[in-house]
């Protein structure tokens, strides 16, 4: 599954019952960073999910399971 960085954050918030308001959303070029950074950083497991045998689960259902 893909999701951006603030979409994990918002997620986060939900699973600890924290406050949406501890995360504020900021683009890419809006933060001064020394190193340059891709707009996308997606993790491809396609290679991974063709080679095991045990199915792959997403970012939620990930938490849920590690911290539900």
């Amino acid at each position: 599954e893909r999701i951006s960085r603030y979409d994990m954050a918002k997620i986060l918030c939900g699973q600890f019952d924290l406050p949406l308001e501890l995360v504020n959303p900021v683009l890419s070029h809006e933060v001064n960073l020394i190193a340059f950074r891709p707009l996308d950083c997606s993790l491809d497991i396609s290679l991974a999910s063709s080679l095991l045998k045990t199915q792959l689960i997403g970012y939620t259902t990930g938490l849920k399971l590690a911290f539900g």
